[in-house]
């Protein structure tokens, strides 16, 4: 560690893995969007796969305007076709 202006600062030598904080971090990530979480949803529209925040657990889809809007089209057609 070196001192800077009153603070410290992190001198990383060429032998530190740089890796290692990117590999900590992908890892917490998966950990927390994988897990069982309120407030974190799973897009269910097809192909997607995005995550979201979804604290009060009433979304379903990432957005109405994409994903939503294509699964109640689909519906409304199968709806539809079968009268």
């Amino acid at each position: 560690m070196d001192v800077v202006d009153g603070g410290l600062r992190r001198v990383l030598s060429p032998a530190d893995d740089l890796d290692l904080p990117l590999v900590a971090s992908v890892a917490a990530a998966v950990d927390f969007l994988v897990g069982d979480h309120p407030g974190v949803g799973a897009c269910p529209g097809s192909g997607c796969g995005w995550v979201f925040v979804n604290p009060s657990g009433r979304r379903k889809w990432c957005s109405m305007d994409v994903c939503g809007n294509r699964a109640k089209v689909a519906a409304h057609a199968a709806r539809t076709r079968s009268d």
